[in-house]
Parts: C-alpha cells; structure tokens; sequence
C-alpha cells in the first residue's frame, strides 16, 4: 500500500489491523490474513525504512484517520503518547503484549 493514501476496506464492517514496527512484517500480518482480515505492518504503510524514524504520533494519528485497529507491544506508545491517544480518543487494552484499538463510543 502506498504511503499517504487513504485505504478504502473491502467491507467496511470487517476491523482492519495495522501493526507497530516491532511486532514484524509476517508472521503476525500472516495469522491475522489467515483468518480473513486485513493486516497492515507498518513497513508496508511506511516502505524504504520510513517505519524506523516515523514518530509514534504519525502513524497514531493516520490509523486514526483510516479506522485501522493498532497493535503493538510497546509499552512506551501508551506511556508517552497517551496526549495524542486521548485526543484520537483511543482505548487500550492489555492481552499479553500491549494492544491498541480504536473504537468508536
């Protein structure tokens, strides 16, 4: 996918998941396909090494924009972004490793 535009999902009603630099580009992406959903590791969103000095807040506030479902295990997301994860109006959950979501209230 290209980066800077906005990805229209197939269902609308189907959650598409983007994942944080350091869950990888596979193995979680492909578990996720497997079961029928999208998934996007944000090497893809963010090609040519782009994903590794993208500032959190960035890719916070496009997932945001695109209604992707974020997850990551790092804790520093939560603990030095939660201004931004409150004006996206995020809430997170803690399953194992850290999970991101967005979900609309």
């Amino acid at each position: 996918m290209p980066s800077g535009h906005r990805h229209e999902p197939p269902d609308p009603g189907q959650p598409v998941f983007f994942l944080d630099r350091g869950l990888g580009r596979h193995i979680i992406a492909n578990a996720i396909r497997a079961r029928g959903f999208e998934a996007f590791p944000m090497a893809d969103v963010y090609p040519g090494g782009q994903d590794l000095c993208l500032p959190d807040p960035e890719w916070i506030r496009r997932a945001d924009r695109e209604g992707w479902v974020v997850i990551s295990k790092d804790k520093a997301v939560l603990r030095d972004h939660a201004d931004v994860l409150a004006a996206v109006g995020w809430r997170s959950t803690t399953i194992g490793a850290v999970i991101h979501s967005r979900v609309s209230v």
